[in-house]
């Protein structure tokens, strides 16, 4: 798949949605640690309402920093939205993200996911692993999910959790 074959892929609303933050939002590839401590304070603070964390504050001091993909957009030269992607072998894995209300109005999430599929795809990765998805919970992160028309697939003992 070449990148315009993945996008084409992706349902119409989320590819409406990255057309409509790339006209607003500037990514930014480049500031790696500053983008990561600055997805890091803000998703593990005390005023992140979200119901459960995908991730531990102490596993993510024992992953290696030179695999770790973080990307921030920015509108007005603010950060408003950042992602962290984990790279392992020739897989990705979808760690983490947090939005601003500018960010979330502004589709920060779609685009970055976006950008990090081309960029993973530039550097020959075969796969980024969104994570779970579970519908009775999460419902708007798993509609999130599913927009990007990916396999899905089960894990072994995933209902026994």
């Amino acid at each position: 798949h070449d990148k315009f074959d993945i996008f084409k892929n992706l349902k119409s609303s989320l590819r409406n949605e990255i057309t409509k933050a790339e006209k607003i939002l500037n990514i930014d590839l480049s500031n790696k640690d500053e983008n990561a401590n600055w997805i890091y304070d803000r998703y593990f603070s005390n005023e992140n309402k979200k119901k459960f964390k995908t991730i531990s504050k102490d596993l993510i001091k024992h992953l290696n920093k030179n695999n770790i993909l973080s990307i921030c957009a920015k509108k007005d030269n603010n950060i408003c939205s950042g992602i962290i992607i984990y790279c392992h072998g020739k897989s990705a894995t979808y760690l983490m993200s947090y939005n601003t209300d500018v960010g979330r109005r502004s589709h920060g999430n779609q685009i970055l996911l976006w950008e990090a599929i081309k960029y993973l795809k530039n550097k020959n990765y075969s796969t980024l692993d969104l994570g779970g998805i579970d519908t009775e919970n999460n419902l708007s992160v798993a509609k999130f999910k599913l927009a990007f028309n990916g396999k899905l697939y089960k894990l072994v003992g995933a209902s026994f959790i």
